[in-house]
């Protein structure tokens, strides 16, 4: 069978060399002879001069390229073999070359036959975290950075302060593809600052690519420049595997942060905190959180935060203000008796602290934003009657003397410094899963000032028809009054022992 090899580089499911004759520069072909032990034997090798790569030019756009299914991601080398009298490839073999870490980036890449995408160069910036450096050349011949860089400030509102610093860097594209240009922004003493990329369609020739660094987060910094642009890379294709990058490649000209944008309303980190007393029981109602914001356009804001004990949320806010421009400060209220029901001492934290303008755009946000002073659960409101929550207790109960338990019996004491009165308890057995098994309800009467377990008995035949192994969890833990409603509640109380669903 006359036959041709061609090797072509592979970015997941998306051939990169997008022309045929360009990947048989890598082509053998000759006749394949099959020895007596079954290895094949290739004869006639190709040369730049033979009629194979005339062929194949001729045939571009009308050879059946078999579908390629690759599941890891990565670059790839991949063989096809081309039978002449049949103008059919056939995958020979795929050799994985390398890994790529970096996700997909939302850029298009062209297949073979040839249509590449007709995408403008689009620009995004952000905080040096949130992009990798790749560490590998694995496609240096599709282009290269030439050296060339200048930057300037950019002041697309009119308002004398720079929104973003233009960064333009010139490259040379040897291959029409998808690119991907991306830079790195240091101060002088080495502090990583802003990323910024364009990504888009590029044609074979010179060209100059603009990247715009955030101007809110060279602001927010607050590091004046001159800056260090610490590196520069040419990713190609949707893979954006590595062509070309240059280390510490160019130094702008003198900067002051405060020339920047600052955004509309930012977060001082300025915060304070105090236990609000609102009925006089000597229980705190609400832990209040004062935090601080310098304004620079007045209008309709929303600011949210939540409230975490050491590992769990003890309650979120959400607030819509009225802001004048300068240092305001609002109040962030957190509910006293969630604070007693999640049942954690202090200090609390205060997390994913968010302000959003009136189109609910972000405009500021700090994750870790406060540590309160140090408060005990019991500080925070709560009833004159509640859960023990460490008096839970659990056993199996075999009542009809089988050998198997007919119910699995949860108790609880409650404390009781109250008046008496009608109440009810309910609690939820649920599985490792946290599928529910089975509900059980408890109604009682209380008389002032006396003791009580509440005692709550799961049935048997619900854990064995449930079908799955404990322990089990005693979750949603309510305790009403029937007069003024919930008064406690816990959402995972208990973990009881390690039964057998086949033990019931």
């Amino acid at each position: 069978m006359a036959y041709a090899i061609f090797i072509l580089a592979i970015s997941s499911t998306c051939l990169l060399y997008s022309d045929l004759v360009n990947a048989s520069k890598n082509v053998k072909s000759g006749v394949t002879t099959d020895t007596a032990d079954g290895e094949t034997v290739v004869s006639s090798p190709a040369t730049q001069d033979n009629p194979v790569f005339t062929f194949v030019d001729n045939l571009r756009g009308r050879l059946t390229i078999p579908e390629i299914e690759i599941v890891d991601r990565g670059h790839f080398k991949v063989e096809l073999l081309l039978d002449f009298s049949t103008n059919q490839f056939q995958i020979e073999k795929i050799t994985q070359l390398s890994e790529v870490t970096q996700a997909p980036k939302p850029i298009s890449e062209p297949s073979v036959p040839v249509d590449v995408c007709k995408a403008d160069m689009a620009t995004k910036s952000g905080a040096t975290h949130a992009y990798k450096l790749l560490d590998e050349s694995v496609l240096p011949d599709f282009g290269k950075l030439i050296g060339n860089y200048s930057d300037i400030g950019i002041d697309t509102d009119g308002d004398g302060f720079y929104n973003s610093l233009k960064l333009s860097v010139g490259v040379q594209i040897h291959k029409p593809s998808s690119y991907n240009i991306v830079a790195w922004l240091k101060n002088a003493s080495g502090t990583q600052m802003v990323w910024a990329s364009a990504w888009g369609k590029l044609e074979v020739g010179s060209h100059t690519i603009d990247l715009l660094f955030d101007g809110l987060i060279i602001r927010d910094s607050g590091l004046n420049g001159p800056y260090n642009i610490d590196r520069v890379e040419l990713r190609v294709g949707d893979d954006e595997l590595l062509g070309d990058a240059i280390d510490n490649a160019y130094t702008t000209a003198v900067y002051q942060y405060s020339q920047f944008d600052a955004p509309m309303v930012s977060f001082t980190k300025n915060f304070s905190d105090i236990g609000i007393d609102t009925d006089g029981d000597g229980l705190y109602d609400l832990l209040q959180i004062n935090v601080e914001l310098d304004v620079q356009e007045a209008g309709t804001y929303t600011v949210m935060g939540s409230l975490d004990s050491s590992d769990s949320i003890s309650g979120t806010v959400r607030q819509e203000v009225q802001l004048l421009t300068g240092s305001q400060s609002i109040n962030l209220d957190f509910d006293g008796q969630q604070i007693f029901q999640d049942r954690k001492d202090g200090p609390y934290y205060l997390r994913r602290l968010r302000v959003e303008d009136a189109a609910s755009n972000k405009i500021d946000f700090i994750n870790e934003a406060y540590t309160t002073g140090a408060y005990t659960y019991i500080q925070f409101q709560h009833d004159d009657v509640s859960i023990n929550a460490d008096s839970y207790r659990d056993q199996g109960l075999d009542i009809d003397n089988d050998g198997d338990f007919d119910s699995l019996r949860v108790e609880f004491e409650l404390n009781n410094a109250g008046q008496g009165g009608n109440y009810r308890a309910s609690a939820d057995l649920v599985d490792e899963n946290g599928k529910t098994i089975g509900h059980k309800e408890l109604s009682f009467t209380l008389t002032a000032g006396n003791a009580f377990t509440v005692t709550l008995d799961f049935l048997g035949s619900e854990i064995f028809q449930h079908g799955v192994n404990g322990p089990y969890q005693v979750s949603r833990v309510t305790l009403i009054d029937t007069e003024s409603g919930v008064i406690d509640y816990q959402q995972n109380a208990h973990t009881t022992q390690a039964y057998s669903y086949t033990d019931f």
